[in-house]
Parts: C-alpha cells; sequence; structure tokens
C-alpha cells in the first residue's frame, strides 16, 4: 500500500486535487470528495503503468498545509 499526501482547492465552483508526489496527475470534481477519488483514480492508473514497465513508483513527500494571510 502507497500513501500520498495531496492538496485540494476550489477554483471557479470546480474543485481540483493535487499531490506533488505524483507530477501530472490531477483530480476535478464537483464536490471535493469527487475530486479525491479521480486523483486516487489516476495515482492508482499511473502506479499500475509505472509496475508494468518496471518503473519506481514516485516517493511520498511530506505535505504540510498551512495558510498565507497577507495584509
Amino acid at each position: 500500500m502507497s500513501k500520498y499526501g495531496f492538496v485540494v482547492w476550489q477554483d471557479e465552483g470546480v474543485w481540483t486535487a493535487h499531490s506533488p508526489s505524483v507530477p501530472g496527475v490531477y483530480g476535478v470534481g464537483a464536490t471535493r470528495r469527487a475530486a479525491e477519488k479521480d486523483l486516487t483514480e489516476g495515482i492508482t492508473v499511473m502506479l499500475d503503468y509505472l509496475k508494468e514497465i518496471k518503473a519506481q513508483p514516485p516517493k511520498a513527500k511530506k505535505i504540510a498545509a498551512g495558510v498565507a494571510v497577507i495584509a
């Protein structure tokens, strides 16, 4: 089992999810949950492909979330 941290954000009514550990794979959806599910499916497809071609999976990066307050 692999665990990859991710970030989720909403812009113009669409939710997007992305894991910095897995470049090029994003999830999108009308809800946060849908975007997270889409991302999970995308990462699964990528990991299956990497396994098929005998390539190493990406290493999980530590992720922290925060809020920048700009005055």
